[in-house]
């Protein structure tokens, strides 16, 4: 899965059902609460059924925000702090510890921040944001072998 879906941030989670919410298309919210608690919303029908799930997030669709920053409505919100920062000139890679003891890895373009030295820095306090319709799940090798076994059946 990791070489199909190349650098990934993937954490685990537990589903918890329909959020009422509805997405950018119209599709309602399912929401999934990971290890420290934090609910996380993503398209309902990625949770077809599921209760233990992987929930991914590509690195290139987090935003960081300084703490105490406003954060939009219905945004996904992880908060952490800086361990690395890597400046490559158009972006910069964070890897960004949480308070569960996982790591983030966010892609960050430098258009956003005019200058390297406004760039967040080890040790910063950041929420990382992004929206619920880029939050997907990866299924456990078990589920899709049985889900391919029930296509099998079915044909």
């Amino acid at each position: 899965v990791a070489g199909f879906l190349g650098i990934c941030n993937l954490m685990t989670g537990r589903a918890e059902g329909a959020s009422g919410a509805h997405g950018v298309a119209g599709g309602e919210y399912g929401v999934a609460r990971i290890g420290d608690g934090t609910a996380l919303r993503l398209p309902v029908g990625q949770l077809d059924g599921a209760s233990e799930v992987q929930i991914g997030v590509r690195p290139e669709k987090i935003r960081l925000l300084d703490e105490g920053a406003e954060l939009g409505p219905g945004m996904n919100v992880l908060d952490g702090r800086i361990r690395d920062m890597s400046y490559t000139g158009a972006s910069t890679q964070y890897v960004v510890d949480r308070p569960d003891g996982g790591q983030v890895t966010v892609y960050e373009q430098n258009l956003a921040r005019a200058a390297q030295d406004s760039l967040h820095r080890p040790g910063e306090q950041v929420h990382m944001v992004w929206s619920p319709d880029d939050t997907f799940i990866v299924r456990p090798s078990s589920d899709r072998d049985q889900d391919a076994e029930r296509h099998q059946d079915k044909a």
